[in-house]
């Protein structure tokens, strides 16, 4: 797990909830800091006007005024691309969470997950983890083995294959270098490979595509 603390900032407009969810979030020492938004358009303007404060990790609703999360996840992934997306939403239809995943969400969880299966959340996916609730996982797993496997033209290299495989398990990158006894930047190496190779930018993304082509 990382040591250097985070900057959070979670975008939802029902205030009980969200006050419940930063609450849980702000008693982390993990978490330097939380900004919390009732709607994207004023996170967004937030990260127009101070460019140098941007987030580690975004918490979206999808169903918010305004802007709706799925238009403004690409939004923040064109202007902060490092950062770490994940939805927290009550919408469990598969369309929406492969939408969301295409659109560059690192994770997606459901409002029926714990406060502290959120934080938690927010901590794998800082660390690498694509934090899915259990239910949209088996949606994920599903649709793909449904389908029918197909090559790639580009192949994936064995140890590219190993390394996308542990994380498809769940593990962290540090976790993965230490079982293959490299470093993490090697991990990162190749991490950044896969992606090239598969032609996506997050995880999920991979994990998702890899599954499709029945590459792990």
């Amino acid at each position: 797990m990382s040591s250097t603390p985070l900057s959070v900032w979670l975008i939802e407009d029902h205030a009980n909830y969200r006050d419940t969810v930063a609450a849980a979030l702000r008693a982390r020492k993990e978490i330097r800091s939380l900004l919390d938004f009732n709607d994207a358009e004023s996170a967004l303007k937030r990260l127009t006007d101070i460019p140098s404060k941007k987030p580690d990790v975004i918490l979206i609703d999808l169903g918010l005024p305004g802007l709706h999360g799925l238009e403004a996840i690409p939004q923040f992934k064109e202007l902060i691309p490092e950062t770490d997306i994940v939805v927290l939403t009550v919408f469990d239809d598969k369309p929406k969470v492969f939408e969301a995943i295409a659109a560059g969400a690192s994770g997606y969880l459901l409002k029926s997950s714990t406060p502290a299966e959120i934080v938690q959340a927010v901590l794998q996916v800082n660390n690498g983890g694509s934090p899915l609730t259990p239910q949209i996982a088996r949606y994920v797993i599903s649709a793909f083995s449904s389908t029918q496997k197909q090559k790639l033209t580009t192949d994936l290299k064995p140890r590219e294959k190993e390394i996308l495989s542990y994380l498809a398990d769940g593990l962290i990158k540090k976790q993965v270098a230490e079982k293959l006894h490299i470093s993490t930047h090697t991990v990162d190496y190749h991490v950044r490979k896969i992606y090239s190779k598969l032609q996506v930018n997050t995880l999920s993304g991979a994990i998702s595509k890899a599954v499709k082509e029945g590459l792990v």
